[in-house]
């Protein structure tokens, strides 16, 4: 992601990457692969909240940077839009999923949020590739 959709090489982005990275592996492993899925829901909503932290200060820096066209612009508004609902919601999730001792209620909640995010997160991505395409 860091080398796809950045104009500018920082050392900070990098870091970001890194922590996005070992934030999935985590949430992997959370998964369930050792025991059952529904154990670390906290785990992965934590995960998932920390990864849409630093993607969101990712965009931020990104957004400043003074060689981005309107259009440009407007796509980082919509990103930093989706991102601050997806921590939001991420944030209710990880409240919801340690208040309810129901877990397949907990994790139905985490899926729907997940998939959710994850289809809006796609239809950004391919238009900010669209956009780096044409530019």
């Amino acid at each position: 992601m860091y080398t796809l959709f950045t104009r500018n090489y920082k050392r900070l982005f990098f870091l970001y990457d890194c922590i996005f990275t070992i934030t999935l592996y985590v949430t992997v492993y959370s998964l369930g692969l050792r025991r059952g899925a529904t154990e670390d829901l906290s785990t992965m909503s934590l995960c998932f909240i920390v990864f849409i932290a630093f993607y969101l200060f990712w965009d931020l820096s990104e957004r400043k940077e003074p060689a981005n066209t309107d259009e440009e612009t407007n796509l980082y508004r919509a990103i930093i839009k989706w991102e601050w609902v997806t921590l939001a919601a991420f944030v209710g999730t990880y409240v919801i999923v340690m208040a309810l001792r129901w877990r397949e209620v907990a994790a139905f909640i985490f899926v729907v949020v997940l998939c959710g995010t994850t289809v809006r997160f796609a239809l950004l991505t391919w238009r900010k590739r669209m956009y780096w395409y044409r530019s």
